[in-house]
């Protein structure tokens, strides 16, 4: 149960980071063509 746990939590970190990233390289990226655009 305990192993199941810390599986769920690593799982839920990383989903987290990685919409982070994801959303953090979508508003740069509309940041950047605004920008050049």
């Amino acid at each position: 149960m305990r192993r199941t746990n810390s599986v769920n939590r690593e799982i839920e970190i990383f989903l987290r980071v990685s919409i982070f990233f994801v959303r953090w390289r979508y508003l740069g990226s509309i940041q950047v063509d605004s920008v050049s655009g």
